[in-house]
């Protein structure tokens, strides 16, 4: 497990890719990979569960890790990164909440390069940190947009515990590289959302005894936030199957739009 260990610092590499440039663009599907070379041996570990929402016109960012959603090729490595270090169960998403440098987007060429800034704060292991990271964007020839920075993650900043035993072991930096893709986000009501409620939550929430109920408008109001905490982070439905990070994303769009009937 030292190798693991090498997860001190990391410097990250974004990518995004937007649909359009009016409204909100809704990241369903994020990947996000770490990358460690070290003498023993190489480590990595990915998850394709991240969602973000973007908006062009204010540049805001924000982006939902779930932690436990990371896959190792070494079950006692993924086991050691959620139980004794991320502590997965305490600190179940991991999140950025940012704004970049403000853009003209109707002037934007295809194929043109754009740098940018994006501040904000990251929180990781239940630590927030500020952050000012340099990047670029790029318009694509369809219309999309692409995005990229890089920075540095430093262990010590989130209080995430190193075993003196192990502490000159530690590598200084990982590779981590997110990609996300995006469509403008459209209007979503209950309709929209209550059949995934029916099919992932119907034996314990709606028709079962388990609190707290879900079954119709008024009780899914009142805790859609808890459960889209608890799906995004995979700790529901118990027994799965889980839900997809499309059906994620609409249940989030419905929250941040209000709830609509």
């Amino acid at each position: 497990m030292k190798p693991f260990l090498r997860l001190a610092i990391a410097a990250v590499s974004v990518s995004l890719a937007f649909a359009q440039v009016p409204g909100k663009i809704v990241c369903k599907t994020g990947y996000v990979k770490f990358f460690s070379k070290t003498p023993m041996e190489d480590i990595s570990a990915e998850t394709n569960s991240s969602i973000a929402i973007f908006e062009p016109e204010t540049g805001k960012l924000r982006v939902r890790i779930p932690i436990s959603s990371f896959t190792f090729p070494n079950h006692l490595m993924q086991e050691h990164f959620n139980e004794n270090y991320l502590e997965s169960d305490k600190f179940p998403i991991s999140q950025f909440e940012g704004t970049a440098t403000a853009i003209d987007w109707t002037k934007v060429n295809a194929g043109s390069v754009e740098n940018v800034t994006i501040t904000g704060t990251m929180e990781i292991h239940g630590v927030k940190k500020n952050y000012a990271v340099p990047g670029t964007f790029r318009k694509l020839p369809d219309g999309q947009f692409q995005g990229e920075a890089k920075f540095s993650i430093h262990i010590a900043d989130h209080d995430i515990k190193v075993p003196a035993i192990v502490f000159k072991n530690i590598a200084e930096n990982v590779d981590v590289t997110l990609r996300l893709q995006g469509v403008p986000e459209t209007k979503v009501t209950y309709a929209d959302v209550a059949p995934m409620i029916t099919q992932r939550c119907a034996r314990c929430h709606i028709d079962g005894k388990t609190t707290p109920k879900l079954g119709g408008f008024d009780n899914l109001s009142a805790h859609a936030e808890k459960a889209y905490a608890e799906m995004n982070d995979g700790s529901m439905p118990r027994g799965g199957p889980h839900s997809s990070p499309e059906e994620l994303a609409r249940l989030h769009n419905w929250i941040q739009q209000g709830k609509l009937k």
